[in-house]
């Protein structure tokens, strides 16, 4: 009780350790989308594989679980690996394909589904809606801002914009969100122009911060949307 206070009514961060051998790790579930999970496995990658819990399997006592399945239950920010040395070098080395699968599973996993707009603008607000979907078990916590940047055919910017509409934090897992954002043009000359996004730090940073999944090309850490043209 007195753990499930301090999480829910004081937002300390939860944690728990013994993870994969006496816990499943859902002790730390009470705090998604109020502060970061973090686990500590039970022991060193040698001990929990030689009980048999690195593949789940019970003992006498019905402890053992994966550590696949205890991310999704807990939905942890942060996992500690156990003692380092050689039996940490054993669980890498044996185990590359699940750890690739779960740093993008772990915490947060952003990305850009989907971007729609006008290969043309005029005068006025130019409507961009982009698609965003969370492929993590856990909202973000860290203090961030997407970005929408103009560039010209020289990769100079020339406006950036940091929407109001775009809300980072809400994007839960899972659960795909649009967003529809406007961009002032006014007095911006004919021509031809690069769209750029990226998530900053905060908004007023033009520094790309967050990475994104994504196969979209990159320039100075920004992706590139594509292109259009300004008329008059």
């Amino acid at each position: 009780q007195v753990y499930d206070w301090a999480v829910r009514e004081k937002h300390i961060a939860p944690r728990r350790d013994g993870v994969c051998g006496n816990s499943d790790g859902a002790e730390t579930a009470s705090g998604r989308g109020i502060a970061p999970g973090v686990f500590e496995l039970y022991g060193s990658y040698d001990t929990i594989k030689g009980a048999g819990w690195w593949e789940g399997k019970k003992d006498s006592r019905g402890l053992g679980f994966r550590l696949e399945d205890c991310i999704e239950n807990g939905a942890p920010t942060w996992v500690d690996l156990g003692r380092g040395g050689q039996p940490g070098l054993r669980m890498v080395t044996e185990n590359r394909t699940l750890i690739a699968r779960l740093t993008n599973r772990i915490g947060y996993h952003f990305e850009l589904s989907r971007a729609a707009f006008r290969s043309q603008a005029g005068q006025g607000d130019y409507e961009l809606r982009l698609t965003w979907v969370n492929r993590g078990v856990a909202p973000i916590y860290l203090p961030c801002a997407v970005a929408v940047a103009v560039f010209d055919q020289e990769w100079r910017p020339i406006r950036t914009f940091w929407p109001a509409d775009c809300h980072p934090d809400k994007w839960q897992p899972g659960q795909p969100v649009e967003e529809a954002l406007r961009l002032g043009l006014d007095g911006l000359p004919a021509g031809k122009y690069r769209l750029g996004l990226s998530i900053t730090r905060k908004t007023g940073d033009p520094s790309p911060y967050i990475q994104l999944g994504s196969v979209l090309p990159k320039y100075g850490g920004w992706y590139v949307l594509g292109e259009f043209e300004q008329k008059h």
